[in-house]
């Protein structure tokens, strides 16, 4: 039973595990044809043969890191090297034998923040060192978590080797802050109409601007993102239309910086959620970063959307999917 968005199938037996994740607090809700019984799982062997032919290769591996509860926390989402970004999905048998391999203490982290490789840290305890870190009633494949004490502001990490990162963040993008407002002015009074915003209306949203290299010798790029707090529809005419996100990728040409990627989130109706920047990382080593996001709503602490650049735009690329159960007990 396999935890992600969409729900896929509507037979019973799914109803029946989607009600139990509502139940459980687990919203993103899928199954496999088969429940989990109290014993081992058809095909938990096969699962194992591929699971460990992995742990053999020692792939470097993206983290997310989680804050919740007053700990900081690494979790596995995905493999990365030259064949790009490749979702992590184990059996029971495979994650355990991953936080043996990975996330014991003294496990060397590279955090990344904003895109910039800080200082290596040290896990000090995985998941099933001693008692289970962390657990979910009735969960019987859990994603492993680690405990490490990174610094505030790291959204992204990796461990079994170094971050192929490239990028510098906002203090080391080579934008000065003036050159930055002044991109942003540009997209508060050209771009920002064009997506239903008034700008009578601009006031109220949250904007936050970030800037950084995507590239070793390229300008940066500039990520803004505004965000209404209120998240309710606009009253007139255009009731439901005015975004409550938006997101604004840009980059340099020739006559300044122009919008290489934009999402909305219009109506405050929608299922989707607000989205967040965690930075940038090159994690397909091809010479250009990629661009990363999370969900705002820390119920969903995994779930990541990923930006490719192509000639002269970005496009969604890869995506994590899936809460930290990855399958319940039937």
């Amino acid at each position: 039973m396999i935890f992600r968005l969409p729900l896929a199938r509507t037979d019973v037996r799914r109803h029946a595990c989607t009600v139990a994740l509502l139940m459980t607090g687990g919203l993103f809700a899928a199954c496999d044809r088969q429940p989990i019984s109290d014993g081992p799982p058809a095909g938990a062997e096969a699962d194992w043969v591929r699971d460990s032919t992995l742990l053999a290769a020692r792939p470097a591996v993206l983290l997310r890191v989680v804050r919740r509860n007053g700990a900081t926390q690494v979790a596995p989402i995905a493999t990365i090297g030259v064949d790009g970004a490749r979702v992590m999905r184990m059996g029971d048998r495979g994650w355990r034998a991953f936080d043996l391999a990975y996330l014991q203490q003294g496990s060397q982290v590279h955090p990344t923040r904003e895109g910039r490789a800080l200082a290596p840290v040290r896990m000090t305890r995985g998941m099933w060192e001693g008692a289970p870190l962390d657990t979910i009633a009735g969960c019987a494949v859990q994603v492993p978590f680690a405990a490490v004490p990174l610094p505030d502001g790291v959204e992204l990490a990796t461990v079994g080797a170094g971050p192929p990162t490239i990028t510098s963040g906002t203090e080391g993008s080579g934008l000065s802050a003036a050159a930055l407002a002044e991109v942003a002015e540009g997209v508060d009074k050209l771009v920002v109409p064009t997506t239903g915003i008034p700008l009578a209306e601009l006031p109220r949203y949250r904007r936050r601007v970030q800037a950084l290299r995507t590239t070793r010798e390229g300008p940066p790029t500039v990520v803004i993102s505004y965000r209404d707090p209120d998240g309710s529809p606009q009253t007139g005419p255009q009731v439901g239309q005015r975004p409550r996100q938006l997101i604004v990728v840009l980059d340099k040409s020739v006559y300044g910086y122009k919008p290489t990627y934009t999402f909305t989130d219009i109506s405050a109706t929608r299922a989707d959620m607000p989205r967040r920047f965690l930075g940038g990382m090159d994690v397909n080593a091809d010479g250009t970063a990629e661009l990363f996001f999370g969900l705002e709503d820390p119920l969903y602490p995994l779930v990541t959307f990923v930006l490719r650049r192509g000639e002269d735009s970005w496009s969604d690329w890869w995506r994590y999917e899936y809460q930290p159960c990855h399958a319940i007990r039937g």
